[in-house]
This record gives C-alpha cells, structure tokens and sequence, in this order.
C-alpha cells in the first residue's frame, strides 16, 4: 500500500496558531490577585516604613523579625500583582504558579494573624476566592 501525496492546498499552508485566553473566573482571580498583591504591598511597606505599626507578639511559637514581616509581604505583593497581570493576560503558566503564590501568601497570613488579625483573615478570605477562581476557571484555545 502507497502513501497518498499530500494535496497542493494543505503543503503550503501553516499550522494553526495557539492562542490561550481567560475565560471569566481566571479574568475574577486575576483581578484579586492584583488586588491582593496591593494589600500585601501596603502592609509589607508599612510595616518597614513604620517599625511600630507591628507589634512584637510574646509568647507566640513564630518569632520572626518584624521587619522580615514587612519584606515577606512587599515581595508577596509584588509577585501577586505581577502574576495577576499574567493570568489576566491568558499565560498558560500563571495559573499553575498562581496557585503555588497564594497558598504561600495563606501560610503567611496564617502565621501573621497575631500581629494584624483583621487584615490577616481579610486576605485569607481573598486568598481562598482566588484558589476557588482559579480552580474553575478554565483556559481556552483558540
């Protein structure tokens, strides 16, 4: 048996290009990760900015640095808000590492709710509608 010739039309023709773009829940996670990013950065700038607007907590298992506070949430904030302009933008990766940059930024606030409460349980609350957005958001191809 003798393979066919490929027809004229089909040889010059290029393959067709892939394209990803984000459908409503991946646009929703993007926005509040933008959004988170900008929470993280004002708390991790006040925080360096002003030594006493984070209170050393005693007797609390997690002794860390308050300045390491506000380092860890200025590089958070960044790393959010970039990786939001990222899944907004449809970048097949950013989910993936969407979801690696908010449980971090879950573990953080965890551990940050004896210095700020209030604001901790805010963004753990945004935190998990952006796991939950991005888990149903689906990327497309067209």
């Amino acid at each position: 048996m003798r393979a066919q010739e490929p027809s004229p039309q089909v040889v010059g023709q290029e393959p067709a290009r892939v394209t990803w773009t984000a459908d409503g829940p991946t646009q929703f996670a993007g926005a509040m990760m933008v959004v988170a990013g900008i929470w993280h950065g004002l708390i991790g700038l006040a925080g360096l900015a002003h030594d006493t607007l984070l209170v050393p907590v005693g007797g609390y298992v997690y002794a860390v640095d308050l300045s390491a506070w506000g380092w860890a949430h200025a590089f958070i904030g960044v790393a959010l808000a970039a990786l939001g302009v990222a899944v907004r933008g449809g970048q097949p990766w950013s989910r993936l590492t969407g979801f690696l940059v908010v449980g971090v930024s879950l573990v953080v606030n965890f551990v940050f709710i004896p210095y700020r409460p209030v604001w901790s349980v805010m963004v753990i609350a945004l935190d998990i509608a952006i796991v939950f957005a991005l888990a149903k958001g689906r990327s497309r191809t067209t």
